[in-house]
């Protein structure tokens, strides 16, 4: 499977949906609140031709590692509306350069940002009270 498009009813997708799955491309729809644990870790694709990733508005959760190693992932803007980037949650995503992180985001977890070698652009909003052991281990 290389590509998906969700319907505009989908509000949420499970644990190891998507896991390994190998996708390229994929676009969530708006109605989408809840992405579980693992979800589309090991993707082999990126979410858009430009490997970039916009998570929509109405999104509250955001599971761990539901986006982990995911090499070709190049940018990720996440919603207003979640307050903790999960433990691992872009972990291994070793070509992420940029992350908008919103000012409602109070934590980032142990090891979320890790190994993301190429990390050269990370907005840290004033909201941010407690970041994990080792969020941004191994980042240049």
């Amino acid at each position: 499977m290389k590509e998906i498009v969700f319907s505009n009813s989908l509000v949420s997708i499970g644990d190891s949906a998507f896991l390994g799955s190998g996708l390229s491309s994929i676009t969530f729809p708006n109605s989408l609140k809840y992405i579980g644990d693992w979800a589309f870790s090991e993707c082999g694709g990126s979410f858009s031709p430009l490997g970039g990733m916009v998570l929509p508005d109405s999104m509250d959760y955001i599971g761990e590692w539901a986006f982990c190693n995911m090499h070709h992932l190049l940018s990720v803007k996440i919603p207003e509306n979640i307050k903790e980037v999960k433990r691992m949650t872009f972990s291994g995503c070793n070509n992420l350069r940029d992350v908008y992180l919103p000012n409602t985001v109070t934590a980032i977890g142990e090891k979320a940002f890790m190994n993301c070698l190429k990390l050269s652009n990370i907005n840290i909003p004033e909201s941010l009270t407690s970041i994990g052991d080792s969020a941004f281990d191994s980042c240049i």
